[in-house]
């Protein structure tokens, strides 16, 4: 008698217990309440409603990019040498 008084009891406290928690998946992170985020339409070059004839970030840039850019040669170099070193890490195994 007394061991299915027992197991009455571990039964009751496992069903309160379970009746009682709240799920993982349900459970707040900081603030439940409702929460919307806008993000702003990107339009063509030049539709900004004359606010800016150019990007700022363009401008600031500007001169400093064009100094970086390869020219035709260089670039041609560039592939000719990426092209060796693969043909070099990547050649078929001697049998």
């Amino acid at each position: 008698m007394r061991m299915k008084a027992l197991i009455l009891a571990l039964a009751a406290v496992a069903a309160f217990a379970a009746g009682s928690a709240t799920p993982a998946a349900a459970a707040s992170w900081g603030n439940p309440g409702f929460r919307v985020d806008l993000q702003a339409q990107k339009g063509r070059p030049g539709q900004d409603g004359g606010k800016q004839g150019r990007d700022s970030r363009r401008d600031r840039r500007g001169d400093d990019e064009r100094r970086e850019r390869l020219n035709d040669d260089e670039r041609r170099a560039l592939h000719r040498d990426l092209d060796k070193a693969n043909r070099e890490l990547y050649k078929p195994r001697p049998r």
